[in-house]
């Protein structure tokens, strides 16, 4: 989720698109999604009027997925682990604050996968970086693979998209905490004691478009700030 633009006039503008698209419920949805996203994108008092902080049951992360998987690195000296069909990522394929799009140039077979620390994700999980580029994760709807740099979230218990922006946010509150300390990773264990904010699950769909909504807003306002600047 990209945050490092202006963000007052866009955010008028999703509440606009909620209102005209759903009536004034919506646009309470999207005033407790400012409210809550306020610490990490320093929005303007004035926009948060709409409603109040929302107080929203705090639970584990580790109570809101099934299970976790781990990955592993097939011997790159070896052929026959590579050019395969099973998706395999990276620590360096993840962009910072880009939580649902990825591009993925490698892909083991399925030699590769057996004979290694590597293991088959399902689809639908959530791949957070662990060691290198801790803060980042991704969301994948595929199955997939993953070096050890990762921990993937599997069957999640709630809705994914607003599952992956509360991680997200609650990720870089953490790292901004720290800032200027050196963070070598995150354990496994910390990860899922990490709390985080639950609305109902009717109330985190609507908050996860209203999210989607307002990175396609931002992206359209940076494209649009390249091509003026041309």
């Amino acid at each position: 989720m990209a945050c490092k633009v202006s963000l007052q006039s866009l955010l008028a503008t999703l509440i606009a698109i909620s209102v005209a698209n759903n009536g004034n419920g919506s646009a309470q949805v999207a005033g407790r999604c400012i409210a809550y996203v306020r610490p990490a994108t320093r929005i303007p008092s004035a926009l948060l009027h709409v409603v109040p902080m929302p107080a929203w049951e705090q639970r584990k992360l580790g109570e809101l997925v099934t299970t976790t998987i781990g990955g592993g690195t097939p011997s790159t000296s070896n052929p026959a682990y590579w050019d395969g069909e099973i998706p395999w990522i990276q620590s360096s394929n993840v962009l910072e604050d880009t939580l649902f799009d990825v591009d993925i140039p490698k892909a083991i077979t399925q030699k590769g996968l057996e004979e290694s620390a590597a293991q088959i994700v399902p689809e639908n999980s959530i791949a957070v970086v662990t060691h290198v580029g801790v803060g980042k994760l991704i969301y994948l709807p595929f199955q997939y693979s993953t070096s050890q740099d990762f921990i993937s979230l599997c069957g999640l218990k709630g809705d994914a998209r607003y599952t992956c922006y509360a991680l997200w946010k609650r990720l870089q509150e953490d790292l901004h905490i720290v800032q200027g300390s050196a963070i070598k990773g995150i354990t496994k264990e910390d990860l899922l004691e990490k709390n985080l904010p639950m609305p109902s699950v009717e109330e985190q769909a609507q908050i996860g478009v209203l999210f989607s909504q307002l990175d396609n807003l931002i992206t359209l306002h940076q494209r649009k700030r390249l091509w003026f600047a041309k």
